[in-house]
């Protein structure tokens, strides 16, 4: 697995929530594309997550909740959403574990449910999952010197890193 050649550093650990969400009718996932003023992972495709806090975080599980609401703001009731698994973590380029949890939104959603903390986020966006099977592809990645999953949207966003591989 090309992912695990990055070794994990323990010291800190971040979570991400993989949100499965009804946008408008139909099955997505839900991203966000990072402010481009951030000082790292700027204008990228993401799924919505950050570090864990030891002092308030029970749970990587409240981890990616808690991140998710910062991030999407809005008023979405998440003391309803599902969580319905955790995958493995997997190192990020500084070697830090992201655990991805999956969760279901369970209320329809639409392009105004979250506007987006505009601090951390330009854009939060869904893709079907019957679209991201049509559009998944691979390119060469320079990080894991192998072919690495790549998901070029209709929207124009490009998937593509640790968020490309949490989808496939």
């Amino acid at each position: 697995m090309m992912w695990k050649r990055t070794p994990m550093n323990r010291e800190r650990e971040a979570a991400i929530l993989v949100p499965l969400v009804s946008c408008e009718g139909t099955i997505s996932l839900l991203f966000t594309t990072r402010s481009s003023r951030l000082p790292t992972h700027a204008s990228e495709v993401a799924f919505p997550g950050g570090h864990r806090d030891k002092m308030n975080d029970v749970s990587l599980e409240a981890t990616a909740i808690r991140e998710a609401q910062e991030e999407l703001l809005g008023k979405y009731p998440w003391e309803q959403v599902e969580i319905i698994g955790r995958a493995s973590p997997l190192p990020s380029p500084s070697g830090m574990p992201v655990t991805p949890v999956i969760a279901v939104l369970p209320h329809d959603i639409d392009p105004d449910t979250f506007p987006g903390c505009p601090s951390e986020v330009e854009d939060v966006f869904c893709v079907s999952l019957e679209e991201l099977l049509e559009v998944e592809t691979s390119e060469w990645s320079k990080r894991f010197q192998n072919s690495a999953p790549v998901f070029h949207a209709l929207n124009g966003k490009k998937i593509w890193g640790l968020t490309a591989i949490v989808t496939r």
